[in-house]
């Protein structure tokens, strides 16, 4: 009898040593793929986004009430500040010429050349920005998506015209991206009552919005995969807040970041952004207690497998 309880005991340690094992060689492989880009414990950086060409990201970095674009080179580096004025959220446009981002605190939206000179008002007074608008570009750079006061609109650059594109009582919908082919945009609807968020596909010239997460908790801040195949976005819909990749168009996701932090510092991995090739994502994080951005490299045939079988 002893002999036996021995021996199951010693099969049930080496199943659950092995099943560990694995594991943490997942999450070892996940550990060893990140990358530190910036290290200022005095700062909030977030909002990465990278060039078109993939060479370099930038970020916002500062307060609430002083935050500036900083530019880093894509594989670290030494971090040079890109404007001298208040600026946040910012989007490289799509030909690299120029960026699109929210100053004077988040009540404008503004343009700037990456060359530096002064800013272009592009929003104009009549339409009320609160609490940052969340600009971005469309993919020929001919329009910018943003929201006033939850209302999603779009502001066409040569003409002036704005259209309210959604609006939905009791949401706020601000938008991150832009379909590939530039018919839809891809929003965060966040209910005013709960405070729970949603991924959404909002059609530009259709009335035919659409849900695309149906998780626990908060889907937010979602960014398309070049391809248009995959979606990464946070979520704390495990517990945690922590990065996740699903298809494009809705299934299952794949955790892809694993940070739990502890009780002095909860872990957040936030803000995702793309890079060119498909092989990178950048995001922010508070993995080192101090909000800074990271960048994590792909093991694309491991996520789409995941995809495949989940």
């Amino acid at each position: 009898m002893n002999t036996l309880f021995n021996k199951h005991n010693l099969l049930t340690v080496i199943i659950i040593f092995s099943v560990t094992l694995l594991c943490n060689s997942i999450l070892l492989s996940q550990q060893l793929s990140l990358n530190q880009l910036t290290f200022s414990d005095t700062t909030h950086d977030g909002y990465p986004n990278w060039s078109p060409d993939g060479k370099f990201i930038i970020y916002s970095s500062g307060s609430r009430t002083t935050c500036t674009t900083m530019k880093i080179p894509s594989d670290g580096g030494t971090a040079v500040q890109m404007t001298d004025y208040f600026s946040q959220h910012a989007q490289w446009s799509p030909d690299g010429s120029s960026i699109v981002f929210d100053g004077e605190t988040g009540t404008q939206i503004l343009i700037a050349s990456i060359d530096g000179g002064t800013p272009i008002r592009v929003v104009p007074e009549n339409i009320p920005i609160e609490m940052s608008g969340m600009p971005c570009w469309s993919p020929d750079g001919k329009k910018i998506a943003f929201h006033s006061k939850g209302e999603l609109m779009t502001l066409e650059l040569m003409t002036g015209d704005i259209k309210s594109i959604f609006n939905l009582n009791g949401k706020i919908t601000i938008p991150f991206c832009w379909t590939h082919d530039g018919k839809s945009i891809i929003t965060e609807l966040m209910d005013t009552s709960s405070h729970k968020t949603d991924i959404w596909v909002i059609p530009v010239d259709t009335n035919d919005a659409y849900q695309l997460t149906f998780f626990e908790g908060r889907q937010k801040k979602p960014c398309l995969s070049p391809d248009g195949s995959l979606i990464v976005f946070a979520s704390d819909h495990e517990g945690n807040v922590d990065l996740w990749i699903m298809p494009s168009e809705g299934g299952e996701p794949v955790q892809l970041t694993f940070y739990s932090g502890d009780d002095s510092n909860p872990g957040y991995d936030l803000e995702p952004s793309w890079s060119p090739d498909g092989n990178k994502i950048a995001f922010s994080s508070t993995r080192t207690g101090y909000w800074a951005i990271w960048a994590i490299e792909l093991d694309m045939e491991y996520v789409k497998k995941k995809l495949k079988t989940e």
